[in-house]
């Protein structure tokens, strides 16, 4: 249930149900064991609560799904305890999921020296089709403005897999990319 749902059913003010819940996560994260945990995922979390704003980090064991880690902010500081923990827990993480936080990317060369770092599916497939937005556009802008009617409109069709395509959209694609050479590449 959420905590609307528990404050309600207990005829309780939700406040009261939400610091139930934080009290028991603080005791619970107090002893998550890190031994076994070989696979972490870092992400950060926009939190805006009662007038605050604030990030917090978030380290998961990934294939538990359990929650090892949340600390305040976004910065290297963030994860200090929780290297402590990781030390004396003697945990031998492998690989780490991340977005392409360059604050991430250095902490886990320099605290987690041996370990892979893996970007998740989701920053990398839009960093691809920012890339592919830009030639576009640029393509499109050193066109007349018959050839940029026939590019007007097209860009989901760059984006989309070719295997999810219908047979006259793939036609139409392989149609566009030999009229504009460079979208090809």
């Amino acid at each position: 249930m959420c905590i609307s749902a528990i404050a309600d059913y207990f005829k309780i003010d939700w406040r009261t149900v939400k610091e139930c819940k934080k009290y028991y996560l603080k005791k619970k994260l107090r002893t998550v064991k890190l031994k076994n945990v070989s696979i972490i995922g870092m992400d950060e979390i926009y939190i805006k609560s009662q007038g605050k704003e604030k990030y917090i980090t978030i380290v998961r064991d990934l294939k538990s799904g359990a929650v090892l880690y949340i600390g305040d902010g976004k910065e290297v500081v963030s994860l200090e305890s929780f290297v402590k923990k990781l030390r004396h827990s003697k945990a031998k993480i492998t690989a780490t999921a991340m977005d392409m936080s360059k604050v991430y990317i250095s902490w886990v060369n320099k605290k987690l020296s041996n370990t892979m770092i893996v970007f998740d599916h989701f920053h990398v497939i839009k960093l691809m089709n920012d890339k592919i937005a830009k030639v576009r556009r640029r393509v499109s802008a050193g066109l007349d403005e018959y050839q940029r009617k026939l590019l007007k409109n097209q860009r989901f069709l760059f984006l989309r897999n070719v295997e999810n395509l219908e047979l006259d959209a793939k036609l139409l694609l392989d149609n566009l990319r030999r009229t504009f050479n460079e979208l090809d590449k």
